[in-house]
């Protein structure tokens, strides 16, 4: 596979790396003891060893799905050892579980992020701009997708509460069963984009994708009727090429969502409330 069609172009545009006779190749999938790099040679596994392990100073600095990195390929094998991250222009990320203050990266290099709500319950937005908070510090443009139209008469009302959380956002109804609405999302999957889907669980994001790409190469499942749980069919964060030289990302959905905001993240997100202090008194 051609550096190209794993957004290289994308990313040399934004970066504008220095590199001499370095080889690079994209991380594809993080597995807790190894990676898949996908490069121009064909996929490989990615293995880090103790010198990285000494230099990284947080679990942010380890390799993550969507970043650039500098390998050495191992003679007669299909592994190639990391040898650095190369800088990242985008980072999807949240504050780690528990008291840590550590970020958890999602995701890198994300051109456009995907926030992926279900209809089959009711709208919840202050865990919305959760996700839109996500998007904003990570430089990321956020685009709000209301899945599952089908299983609801109140789409239209769903649709303007959400327009109401930030100025010119994009926000597309649509259903991944009958493809209403497929055809808006899919004119955002340009070439060269890597867009990564974030959500709740069983708000469909596995079953969009596979939509997108044509086929199931996402496994899914159906959400409990009882209180429209979803049942958590991916277990890790994937990156997938599709024919047109799109690039996504799949993520499991999060079950507990601390964002990292800044001042600017929060002036963005309220900016209604912004301009209202210019008025006081």
């Amino acid at each position: 596979m051609k550096l190209s069609e794993l957004g290289w172009l994308q990313y040399e545009r934004k970066q504008s790396p220095q590199l001499t006779d370095e080889t690079v190749g994209r991380i594809g999938i993080e597995n807790k003891t190894n990676f898949v790099l996908h490069t121009d040679g064909g996929e490989m596994e990615g293995i880090i060893q103790g010198k990285f392990r000494h230099i990284a100073q947080t679990p942010s600095d380890f390799p993550k799905v969507g970043d650039w990195v500098v390998f050495d390929k191992l003679p007669n094998e299909d592994k190639a050892i990391i040898q650095k991250v190369l800088p990242r222009y985008s980072v999807i990320a949240r504050k780690s579980a528990g008291d840590s203050t550590d970020a958890q990266v999602i995701a890198s290099n994300v051109d456009m992020l995907f926030i992926v709500f279900g209809l089959d319950k009711p709208f919840n937005a202050p865990l919305l701009e959760r996700y839109l908070s996500m998007a904003y510090e990570g430089d990321v443009e956020p685009i709000i997708i209301l899945n599952k139209v089908d299983s609801t008469k109140f789409s239209s009302t769903a649709v303007h509460e959400a327009e109401k959380l930030g100025p010119g956002l994009t926000v597309l109804p649509m259903s991944a069963i009958t493809s209403v609405g497929l055809l808006a999302v899919e004119k955002l999957v340009e070439p060269g984009r890597t867009i990564a889907f974030v959500g709740p669980s069983g708000v469909g994001k596995s079953t969009i994708i596979n939509a997108l790409i044509g086929s199931e190469v996402q496994t899914t499942g159906a959400v409990r009727l009882v209180d429209s749980k979803g049942r958590h069919t991916t277990t890790r964060r994937e990156m997938f090429m599709l024919p047109n030289g799109a690039i996504l990302i799949d993520t499991p959905g999060i079950r507990e969502l601390e964002t990292l905001s800044t001042g600017d993240t929060l002036k963005t997100l309220f900016s209604d409330i912004e301009s209202l202090i210019t008025q006081c008194r």
